[in-house]
């Protein structure tokens, strides 16, 4: 009967670890892309980033590669890291999701 409380348990902990990254990876990266292009404006890029509920900011200070920042967080101390590079006439350039951990 243990053997059987520690395979739940072993699912458990799958589940909580895996699941917000499967469903960044289907769901939400999958939506971004499909919705903000190179070429954009930087409006729309901020409405569609708004609309998904996804806190942002326009990082303007390296003049030489402006770029709008927003985070998602799967759990406590990890998330992704989503940065929309802008070019020099303040359209969307390329988008690059990272994966971040802190372990806080």
């Amino acid at each position: 009967m243990y053997w059987l409380a520690s395979v739940l348990a072993a699912f458990a902990l799958m589940g909580y670890l895996a699941w917000p990254n499967t469903y960044f990876i289907y769901s939400v990266q999958p939506s971004l892309v499909k919705q903000i292009h190179p070429g954009d404006s930087v409006d729309h890029a901020i409405r569609v980033l708004n609309n998904a509920g996804l806190p942002n900011s326009v990082d303007r200070f390296d003049k030489a590669h402006p770029k709008i920042q927003s985070v998602y967080r799967t759990r406590h101390g990890a998330g992704y890291s989503i940065a929309i590079y802008l070019d020099g006439n303040d359209k969307v350039a390329n988008i690059v999701f990272e994966p971040f951990y802190t372990f806080l």
